[in-house]
């Protein structure tokens, strides 16, 4: 997440509730930059002094709100002058560089608004400082200061010159700004301004979350409240451009690790699966070997009888051998002699039955 390093007003608000329109109109800011260098700071302004409002309109540039958005529109300067009330920021974004994990290095980015109140407040981006595109020039002359706001157009001359710069509409802008800051948090501390908490009237120790029964109050505090800032952005500069919180890291990282169980699973079934096939072909192979050992068998054995049918026609029919056929006609003379015999005798005793 990024760090704000400056914040730059210019041309802003009236603390005496002048209205724009009135010639007496004087910006109780006319150049103001808060040099914060990324570390936490705490600001004290006397009651009155446009505390509230200031918030008001840097939350305005990093959440688009438009409630705030018309807040802040009613506060700039009269564009009679041509010079636009300005309200900016300038964060830096740590990044690794090069392949070693800990080559790393920093980015600035400056995102900001300008407008008048009787005309549409234009909402920008870049990369880049502050001074890149500066807003007004200060000078010290003889122990006091000399402020030369810049003109609407030197500064959008300058501005669409700058990297990165281009024009978004607002869900183009919102998504710019989601790559530098968490938009959950934000919300939640949008929440808490609108609620009157810049003003101390919000009840900051509240808890708005269902808790278990019997759960005592710094119990319920700590996680509604403080662990989930603790929480975010753990993972620093090794973290991946969607991971703001830890659950993100933790959802990602489990999400991989429950990606390649459903793998193993499926890789398991279908080893499964290819066991059983290979069971099933080694079972179809065996029945077609036995298939093919009995059909060469039996046609082993079809060979032989083919062979030995044709020695057998060769030798009683196209080539006869005459020994063999005359001993094959001397069996059948004898054959047909003893059946000639034994009719004879059964005709005989057939009429010495019917004589008695």
């Amino acid at each position: 997440m990024a760090l704000i390093t400056q914040v730059e007003v210019s041309n802003f608000l009236n603390t005496e509730r002048v209205d724009p329109w009135d010639p007496a109109w004087k910006a109780h800011w006319p150049h103001l930059c808060l040099d914060f260098d990324g570390e936490n700071a705490i600001g004290r302004v006397d009651n009155g002094r446009g505390k509230t409002r200031l918030c008001n309109a840097i939350f305005t540039i990093l959440t688009r709100d438009r409630t705030l958005h018309a807040e802040t529109k009613r506060l700039l300067a009269p564009s009679k002058k041509g010079i636009s009330s300005h309200i900016r920021i300038e964060v830096k974004q740590q990044i690794t560089t090069g392949r070693e994990l800990f080559e790393s290095g920093v980015e600035h980015y400056v995102m900001g608004l300008y407008g008048c109140y009787d005309k549409d407040i234009t909402f920008y981006l870049y990369q880049g400082r502050l001074s890149d595109c500066p807003v007004a020039f200060v000078r010290n002359e003889d122990e006091s200061k000399q402020i030369e706001l810049v003109t609407d157009k030197q500064f959008k001359e300058v501005l669409k010159n700058q990297k990165g710069y281009q024009n978004r509409n607002r869900s183009e802008y919102i998504e710019a700004i989601s790559l530098l800051f968490d938009m959950g948090f934000l919300q939640q501390q949008l929440n808490y301004q609108k609620s009157g908490g810049g003003d101390g009237t919000g009840n900051f120790f509240s808890l708005q979350n269902s808790h278990p029964k019997g759960e005592d109050f710094s119990t319920s505090f700590f996680y509604e409240h403080i662990a989930p800032h603790l929480l975010m952005d753990v993972m620093g500069s090794f973290a991946e451009e969607d991971e703001k919180h830890f659950v993100d890291t933790l959802v990602k990282s489990s999400r991989k690790v429950i990606a390649v169980e459903i793998k193993q699973e499926k890789a398991e079934q279908d080893r499964d699966a290819y066991n059983d096939l290979f069971d099933w072909l080694s079972e179809a192979n065996t029945l077609i070997e036995d298939y093919q050992d009995d059909k060469a068998l039996l046609h082993k054995q079809v060979n032989l009888l083919n062979h030995q049918l044709a020695m057998i026609n060769r030798i009683t029919c196209k080539e006869p051998l005459e020994r063999l056929v005359a001993q094959i006609d001397e069996e059948l003379l004898e054959d047909n002699q003893v059946s000639k015999n034994s009719i004879a005798n059964q005709t005989f005793f057939s009429r010495r039955t019917m004589a008695d």
